[in-house]
């Protein structure tokens, strides 16, 4: 099973991800990875759109293009000064080491869902930066060759979907042992339209970790110092309420969904233990050496030095629905 962890950014997932990493059958990804190659703009949630539910040939041919430009770029390493060359390509996620057999197995799902020909097809060309038109009319000129390779793909959903899975698990458990049966990594998934990826990614679940909105402002970096600033405090407001509208909330009504609260976890511990032990079938653990009670508990209550500040004011007027 592939378990996600997301949040709203500073909603407190690193403590839920803390909890996780003590469950035994459970690989957990570092706190600070995140899982791009399906969420991500180009990634395979959009590929499967572009194939599977609004195809055309365009769409297909550039789809693919793009998903295979965004797997090379997961791929490279990140950018280093011991590596100057990488100062000249975009900055890598190292998961062709994270990943063992990461590009082959990209290009083993790729052969599986599409194909290829080589034909006048000019449509590629309208998304060229200056330079690489430059280069692309240059050496048709000089080859004689004005034929640009094409993507095509007539898969059916559920061969799509068989694939995709089959490749999803190669990849998220290439670097882990037998004795793991699940693997847990960081947003992977949305909280907007999770729905979505469930209908292609099964067996799949998603915990999300919301948190109380004083303290989510006051652990965006710089906040603590320009708690004055009105526009600032009014923006995060408007988003905090989007991100929380009822048009998101109505998709998190699924039986894949786990909903937390961060300050949750330090009211009644065992209560969320338990959720987290129904919800993915696991025994809770008997000792923890990731997850600090104490440590964590810091982060409660930090915004309560800073609650005679402006912002911390409109924001208990503004959001006090979402305030316990």
């Amino acid at each position: 099973m592939i378990v996600d962890v997301s949040g709203y950014s500073y909603s407190g997932k690193g403590a839920v991800v803390d909890i996780l990493r003590d469950f035994p059958a459970l690989e957990v990804h570092k706190k600070e990875f995140e899982f791009l190659l399906i969420r991500s703009t180009d990634g395979l949630l959009d590929l499967r759109n572009h194939i599977i539910d609004n195809p055309s040939e365009i769409r297909v041919d550039m789809a693919i293009k793009r998903f295979i430009n965004l797997s090379n770029n997961l791929s490279r390493k990140p950018t280093s000064l011991f590596r100057p060359m990488s100062i000249f390509t975009p900055p890598g996620q190292d998961y062709s080491n994270l990943f063992p057999g990461f590009d082959e197995h990209t290009l083993n799902f790729l052969n599986n869902i599409c194909f290829n020909s080589s034909e006048y097809w000019p449509f590629p060309s309208l998304y060229n930066s200056n330079f690489k038109s430059f280069l692309e009319k240059f050496f048709k000129l000089v080859n004689g060759d004005k034929n640009t390779k094409k993507y095509f793909s007539h898969i059916s959903k559920d061969e799509f979907d068989n694939f995709l899975n089959t490749y999803l698990r190669e990849v998220l458990f290439s670097n882990i042992s037998n004795k793991k049966t699940k693997v847990v990594t960081s947003n992977m998934l949305e909280v907007y339209c999770p729905n979505h990826f469930f209908e292609a990614i099964q067996p799949c679940k998603l915990i999300i970790v919301d948190r109380d909105p004083r303290g989510i402002f006051i652990s965006i970096p710089g906040n603590k110092n320009d708690l004055e600033n009105k526009k600032k405090v009014n923006e995060f407001i408007e988003k905090f309420k989007n991100q929380r509208s009822k048009k998101f909330l109505k998709n998190l009504k699924h039986d894949n969904i786990l909903t937390l609260k961060f300050e949750d976890i330090f009211k009644d511990l065992n209560s969320i233990l338990e959720k987290i032990s129904i919800f993915l079938d696991e025994p809770i653990p008997t000792t923890f050496d990731n997850f600090s009670f104490e440590k964590s508990k810091l982060n409660v209550d930090s915004w309560k030095i800073y609650r005679n500040s402006k912002s911390i004011r409109t924001i208990e007027n503004e959001l006090a629905q979402y305030i316990d």
